[in-house]
């Protein structure tokens, strides 16, 4: 008994990765309220992500109608982001919703990276 439960600790120890990751926190928030088509905002972020971006999806009734990305910040661990602007020319000026996300590189997922946090916010005609 004593050497079937020795096995099974040994077992599980063995499976165990011997440093756990980090976890990763962040908040990614609007800085503007009320935003409307054709407006520049910026977003807030703190992480504690030695690398971080954020990206902008924007949709009507589903259809994606635009998509913004900020520079990436590296060493730093809260900022302001870069400006964005709320328009593309599929974007025909109507209210749109979007979603601001925090991201980090992650080669592991399909598109290269790893969402931390998001914020939705409606953008106003």
């Amino acid at each position: 008994m004593k050497r079937l439960l020795l096995g099974l600790l040994l077992a599980l120890s063995l499976a165990t990765p011997a440093a756990a990751a980090k976890p990763v926190h962040g908040t990614v928030t609007l800085n503007q309220a009320d935003p409307h088509y054709g407006d520049v905002v910026n977003f807030h972020v703190t992480t504690d992500l030695d690398g971080s971006g954020v990206r902008v999806e924007c949709s009507q009734a589903g259809n994606v109608v635009a998509i913004s990305s900020t520079i990436w910040h590296y060493g730093t661990f809260e900022y302001d982001s870069e400006n964005v602007g709320l328009s593309s020319p599929i974007w025909q000026g109507s209210a749109a919703d979007c979603i601001a996300s925090l991201l980090k590189v992650d080669k592991v997922t399909q598109n290269g990276f790893k969402t931390i946090a998001e914020t939705a916010f409606t953008v106003a005609p």
